[in-house]
């Protein structure tokens, strides 16, 4: 009789020990909004960006978002003004810090000049690589990146 109590008791105090599940949020985010700066010795930009998820691997260690934004961006000794982009981009990772691969295209639109003549559209491809913390879930976002549209970060919500 003792046994069968002592047993009884050591099971129902470990019940408060034992868990179904991670009661952490370890949902990923289904949108993203962010401001992106970036510059190198041939171009610089500056843009808003939004990215939707569309698929996550059989893994659940990479997800795809699409992508797109509208800015700004400069080729130095060449065009400037503004535009939009649209590409997809590849996070890796189920914690906060993640690899990031980004890939697109901007096309800009230059204004004629003030004498006449006509607008120019300049296309730019987008190739980054980078870090990013995001946490599962809702919350801050931050990027670091390297690519075509130069060395840059971006600071934006997750939700």
């Amino acid at each position: 009789m003792k046994k069968s109590i002592f047993t009884f008791v050591i099971l129902v105090l470990s019940v408060s020990l034992l868990k179904s599940q991670d009661p952490r949020n370890t949902e990923i985010s289904k949108n993203t909004t962010y401001l992106e700066f970036g510059t190198n010795l041939i171009v610089s930009s500056f843009n808003f960006n939004y990215e939707r998820y569309l698929l996550t691997s059989k893994s659940e260690n990479v997800n795809l978002y699409g992508r797109a934004g509208f800015g700004a961006a400069a080729i130095y000794w060449g065009n400037a003004g503004f535009g939009g982009l649209l590409g997809l981009t590849m996070i890796t990772g189920k914690g906060s810090n993640h690899f990031e691969a980004s890939g697109g295209l901007f096309l800009g639109y230059e204004k004629p000049p003030p004498a006449g003549g006509n607008g120019t559209y300049f296309p730019i491809p987008l190739l980054d690589l980078g870090y990013r913390y995001q946490k599962p879930g809702n919350g801050f976002m931050f990027r670091a990146k390297a690519g075509i549209m130069g060395i840059g970060v971006g600071l934006g919500y997750a939700f």
